[in-house]
């Protein structure tokens, strides 16, 4: 029988704000493992390569068009006490996530055609469409969810993450119940679960809708001055990830292309825990900035940076031990040689935590572009790499192997900018999370 001090802490746990979104992006995460799942089995080698291609531009697209709103927006509207002070942000929010959608679609047509005449045609007409039509559809749900984390409501933004998935995940077992399954037919699904999650999220209010044209150029600007790093900083972020998918499409072909996304997908499911706790730390690391605390600033990186990763190494050790029972469980037995590549992926894994919180801490103490500079230098080296890996080795296996050494530059170079604003070292962190842990241990077997 837990006694009443066990079960009051963990409902104070329950409570807090990174509890909530590491639950909301479980359950999310669940129903998109099993999506995958699902595609995996049901499509061709090569037809879900194609498809995991299609996603990955996705993706690309969405989370930088976040980058360019999302860290300034909460920079510049945290403080918002009502909903009366956010609506001329959320009007400006609104304005630049239209802007950058128009732009981003016309480069994007602009760099099919351009690639059809230097390595050939990487997208049909159809799937330019697709993500042309998607890129605008998702508009309402992306304001959304940056208006929802500015005011810390971390229940709701966690409700408007699951409706996606979900209905997806039911159009797609009815496509595939009445043996109409095609690339085509899923693209549509998915755009269509995607239409119903902007409207629930325009009916509800969540989207701030009825703003759209309350923004001023006094909203607007601070939003694209700070936003054109943060922008810079998650392209070459998702770039360290679809520039492999991209570059083994070119050497390779889709079914390689499909045998990377299986790992691949594997080691986004164990960023989804270290992405739900960090995002939750920003509001508290920018209001202690703001307040000029840089010792409270850096104890608080320091033990939330450190436990996070001391706590997810036991993860890692456990996935590259029984590394071919987790690939074939999500892809098949069709996918077992991505065993090898799972195990690389995991070996980098542990640098993970302390790469995302050192990108979060200097966006939180407004030196973006030096996080932009950090990324950038690993987006080089790891495309360098890949390039090397696919002309000399011609195997995904040697891409995999670039990844160890661009995410421990990136750890190294990140500490390295950080010591020079803040007293962080490495070690302290180390030291911080292993503290952090075992006082939290002790705390259970107290109670």
């Amino acid at each position: 029988m837990p006694s009443r001090l066990t079960v009051d802490y963990l409902k104070s746990l329950l409570r807090k704000n990174a509890v909530v979104s590491l639950l909301g992006n479980g359950v999310s995460m669940l129903l998109g493992l099993l999506t995958f799942i699902l595609l995996a089995r049901w499509l061709t080698k090569s037809d879900f390569g194609e498809w995991s291609l299609l996603l990955t531009s996705y993706i690309l697209f969405d989370t930088v068009r976040t980058g360019l709103v999302l860290n300034a927006l909460i920079q510049q509207a945290s403080h918002c006490e009502n909903d009366d002070e956010l609506r001329n942000w959320a009007g400006a929010a609104w304005q630049v996530g239209s802007l950058f959608t128009v732009l981003s679609g016309s480069l994007l047509i602009l760099s099919v055609l351009i690639s059809r005449w230097i390595v050939g045609p990487l997208m049909d007409v159809d799937s330019l469409l697709w993500l042309l039509l998607v890129g605008v559809v998702s508009l309402p749900l992306s304001v959304a969810s940056w208006l929802l984390q500015t005011k810390s409501r971390f229940g709701s933004l966690q409700w408007s993450k699951l409706i996606h998935p979900l209905i997806f995940l039911v159009l797609l077992s009815l496509v595939y119940v009445n043996n109409v399954l095609s690339i085509k037919a899923v693209g549509l699904a998915y755009l269509l679960a995607m239409a119903i999650s902007s409207l629930v999220s325009i009916t509800t209010g969540w989207a701030f809708m009825s703003s759209y044209f309350t923004g001023t150029a006094l909203e607007r600007q601070p939003l694209l001055n700070y936003g054109k790093y943060s922008i810079g900083a998650l392209l070459c972020s998702n770039l360290l990830r679809s520039s492999d998918i991209y570059l083994i499409r070119i050497f390779l072909g889709t079914d390689a292309v499909a045998l990377y996304s299986i790992p691949q997908r594997l080691i986004q499911l164990l960023e989804v825990p270290i992405r739900s706790i960090v995002v939750t730390s920003i509001p508290e690391m920018v209001k202690l900035h703001r307040a000029n605390q840089p010792e409270r600033l850096a104890d608080f990186f320091r033990k939330n940076a450190g436990g996070l990763w001391i706590a997810l190494l036991p993860v890692s050790l456990f996935c590259i031990i029984f590394a071919e029972p987790l690939v074939t469980a999500l892809g098949g037995s069709q996918y077992r040689d991505a065993t090898v590549i799972f195990r690389i992926f995991m070996v980098y894994s542990a640098l993970i935590p302390l790469d995302r919180y050192v990108g979060v801490l200097l966006d939180s103490i407004g030196v973006p572009k030096a996080n932009m500079t950090k990324i950038f230098i690993m987006l080089v080296i790891n495309i360098l790499g890949d390039l090397i890996a696919l002309q000399i080795f011609h195997s995904v296996t040697a891409v995999a192997f670039v990844s160890i050494f661009t995410f421990g530059t990136g750890v190294v170079l990140g500490f390295s900018m950080i010591g020079k604003r803040l007293p962080i070292t490495g070690w302290q962190v180390v030291r911080a999370g292993h503290k952090g842990l075992f006082l939290l241990y002790a705390k259970f077997a107290r109670s």
